[in-house]
């Protein structure tokens, strides 16, 4: 296994919540920045030269270790972007979808926002919208 890729993926989890999706685009960001810099003394030269097997074993190694956990991230995802997006469950499952989280993993996500939350919160959007419409149309 490239302990250089796997050391440099735990500090990418660690810092934040990440899904299995948002992994596979740094190693191929990894990758490219590699590329670009071949030939010279930067670091990333190391961090490239991985095989397929080695990405394959760090992304086991990292769900073993539970830096990444699909249905945390998902659950993480839907309870932030309600309350600091006010976004709605079908947004919600469509980004998270897009992320390619599982069904039952956003069916969880879903059934983890609070109720009232997003309730109180769907009321205040409604009212804020009906207020501007009547605004727009002198009303």
């Amino acid at each position: 296994m490239n302990t250089d890729l796997q050391k440099k993926l735990e500090r990418f989890c660690a810092y934040q919540e990440r899904c299995k999706q948002d992994v596979l685009r740094k190693i191929a960001a990894l990758q490219q920045a590699a590329k670009r810099d071949r030939g010279t003394d930067r670091r990333s030269v190391r961090v490239a030269d991985f095989t397929q097997k080695d990405i394959i074993e760090v992304l086991d190694y990292l769900e073993r270790e539970k830096f990444i956990d699909e249905n945390r991230f998902a659950c993480i995802f839907a309870v932030s972007k309600l309350r600091q997006k006010q976004w709605g469950q079908r947004k919600i499952k469509a980004h998270l979808k897009i992320k390619n989280i599982s069904a039952e993993n956003i069916q969880d996500a879903i059934n983890s926002l609070d109720r009232e939350e997003y309730e109180a919160i769907r009321n205040k959007l409604i009212s804020t919208k009906g207020e501007k419409i009547a605004f727009a149309h002198g009303f």
